[in-house]
């Protein structure tokens, strides 16, 4: 099957990475017993995420695991949004929602995703009935019925029919959208 273009001007180079990677799939996420290759889809998606704000060759890669370290997290291994300093990763958190909408939603998240300075972390409900986090790339141009695309943090695959039927999950049930924080970005390039 070919890939189907995005629904977007430019397209969005972002690095997949998987959560079970050996380099940290074995890391605990703050200070818990709780492992990356288990629960660290949403440190994945994070560091999936900050390579779409920020070339690799201008600035250095951040692995999951030092955000797993560097971000807050409480006892159950769920980050804690305002108590964490995005910044220090050239990042900004705008927007935490904990439902999803299409007709109310997609308009935004359509935007978000076209702004290079911006990006959405989308939690999916599985099969299993376990809630889980993604990156999400954009929406097929030539079907919309395949809905969004998305980087699994599972398994660093991209995702053209990510929830519904066919899909790989039941459906979208929440979002966070990160923006690029300009900060550092002009300290590095010496504006």
């Amino acid at each position: 099957m070919d890939k189907p273009e995005l629904l977007i001007d430019k397209p969005i180079i972002m690095i997949r990475i998987s959560q079970r990677d050996e380099r940290w799939g074995d890391v605990t996420i703050g200070m818990t017993n709780v492992k990356m290759k288990t629960d660290g889809c949403l440190i994945t998606s994070i560091a999936m995420l900050r390579t779409k704000f920020f070339r690799a060759d201008k600035f250095p890669y951040i692995r999951p695991d030092e955000f797993a370290k560097g971000l807050t997290f409480n006892m159950n291994a769920e980050l804690i949004w305002s108590k964490s300093d995005f910044e220090k990763y050239g990042m900004e958190f705008v927007w935490r929602q904990y439902n999803y909408f299409p007709s109310i939603h997609d308009a935004d998240l359509k935007a978000y995703c076209e702004n290079p300075d911006y990006g959405v972390l989308v939690q999916v409900l599985t099969y299993k009935g376990k809630k889980h986090w993604i990156t999400l790339v954009g929406r097929s141009a030539k079907n919309l019925w395949l809905g969004w695309a998305t980087n699994d943090s599972w398994d660093a695959k991209r995702l053209w029919k990510t929830v519904g039927w066919k899909g790989r999950y039941v459906r979208i049930t929440g979002f966070v959208v990160l923006k690029k924080h300009e900060v550092l970005e002009k300290m590095r390039s010496g504006d």
